[in-house]
């Protein structure tokens, strides 16, 4: 996975509450990767003294993700 892959699964999972799984699915990623990337760049960012905050939203599958993100909800 590139960088901006691994902090995106990771923004993604900790924002949203995101299950590996799903998110192993979405990228078509192996599914030690997601892991791997998340433990990684948590580190990171605790090493830059960076936290992503929880949003208010949870979304547990990749259904609830697409939800979110649904073309509906795009404001151009």
């Amino acid at each position: 996975m590139s960088l901006s892959d691994r902090l995106l699964v990771t923004v993604i999972r900790h924002r949203w509450k995101i299950q590996h799984q799903a998110l192993t699915r979405l990228l078509g990623s192996p599914s030690g990767a997601v892991g791997d990337a998340i433990h990684e760049m948590i580190s990171v960012l605790a090493g830059i003294d960076r936290r992503i905050p929880p949003a208010p939203i949870i979304a547990a599958t990749a259904q609830d993700l697409t939800n979110l993100i649904d073309e509906s909800n795009i404001k151009p």
